[in-house]
C-alpha cells in the first residue's frame, strides 16, 4: 500500500475523518491570519523544493495554492521573478 505524503494517514486516526487539520487552523485564526498561514507553507514548500523532497514540496505547495483560491474574497497571484515566487493578493470587489 502506497502511503499518501500530502495527506498521511496520521491526520486521520484510525481511518475515522473528523476534522482536518486545516479546517481547525481556519477556525481558529482570524481570515488574514489564516491566509497568512497558506502563504507561508506556500513559501516553505517552494523554496525547499530542489534541496529536500523534490516534487513532493511542490505537490504540498500546491495543496495549499489551493486552499488560498478557495477563499474566493481574495484574489491570489503568483508571478516567478528570477528564483523568487512573488505572491499578491487583492480584494474581489465582484463578490
Amino acid at each position: 500500500m502506497k502511503t499518501d505524503k500530502i495527506n498521511p494517514d496520521h491526520y486521520h486516526p484510525h481511518g475515522i475523518i473528523t476534522h482536518e487539520p486545516i479546517e481547525i487552523m481556519k477556525s481558529m485564526l482570524t481570515p488574514d491570519a489564516y491566509r497568512g498561514y497558506l502563504v507561508g507553507n506556500v513559501i516553505k514548500y517552494v523554496s525547499r523544493y530542489d534541496k529536500k523532497n523534490g516534487v513532493e514540496d511542490l505537490e504540498k505547495a500546491k495543496k495549499y495554492i489551493d486552499f488560498l483560491d478557495n477563499n474566493k474574497e481574495f484574489i491570489t497571484t503568483y508571478t516567478k521573478v528570477g528564483d523568487t515566487i512573488a505572491i499578491s493578493k487583492r480584494r474581489d470587489n465582484n463578490e
